[in-house]
């Protein structure tokens, strides 16, 4: 979702600059393109194949360029060092007479150097085009900590798991089966011995116990 501005004038002084930010990268991307042609006719401005330039502000920086927006500094300055060259970026505020006008930023790289400005009213948009980034850069940064705390939650638990003792299932208990004494078979009855004889209760103790029914 990259934010455009057009500034082209007669004297092909004019820069495009397009603004888009990297939520994975936490970044804020700017790109600055000459302007090489202008038609009288119909005041339409060409920039293509003009000279181009691509910076990275991180988040520290672009909360910088917001500060300036928002009048709590004048400028910051900026120094991209990298193995191949040197970046200096300013992004200061423009006066007229003690008037602001607007803001502008500069970039100097080697022997080229790119200018583009910004009325009140675009660095309005800049302003909450760069808040909106950082709210983007904020989600990615706390979606990927809850996705790494998830794993790091998960993994302590399966350790946890592999770590504690197995529990033996309980054994079942054994019981000895009483073997049942044989009854002696019809056949084996010894019809002439004596009946067993039984002990009744006296009737004088004939009071139940608590609970007990008496039939």
């Amino acid at each position: 979702m990259p934010l455009n501005f057009y500034k082209a004038n007669e004297k092909k002084l004019g820069m495009l600059s397009s603004w888009s930010f990297n939520s994975k990268e936490e970044c804020v991307y700017a790109g600055f393109k000459k302007q090489t042609g202008y038609d009288q006719d119909t005041g339409i401005a060409a920039f293509k194949d003009g000279a181009s330039i691509k910076v990275k502000f991180s988040k520290e920086e672009i909360g910088a360029i917001i500060s300036v927006i928002e009048r709590l500094k004048d400028k910051y300055i900026f120094k991209h060092q990298s193995p191949d060259f040197l970046t200096l970026i300013s992004f200061k505020a423009s006066f007229d007479n003690n008037d602001l006008r607007g803001f502008c930023i500069s970039i100097k790289r080697d022997n080229s150097n790119f200018r583009a400005g910004y009325s009140i009213k675009d660095s309005i948009i800049l302003r909450e085009f760069l808040k909106f980034s950082l709210t983007h850069i904020f989600t990615a940064i706390y979606s990927l900590d809850k996705k790494e705390a998830l794993e790091r939650q998960k993994e302590n638990f399966i350790k946890e798991e592999t770590s504690l003792p197995k529990e033996n299932p309980p054994k079942e208990k054994k019981t000895k089966s009483k073997s049942k004494k044989e009854e002696p078979e019809d056949d084996d009855v010894d019809l002439d011995s004596p009946a067993p004889e039984f002990d009744f209760p006296s009737e004088d103790n004939n009071e139940s116990e608590p609970g007990e029914e008496i039939f």
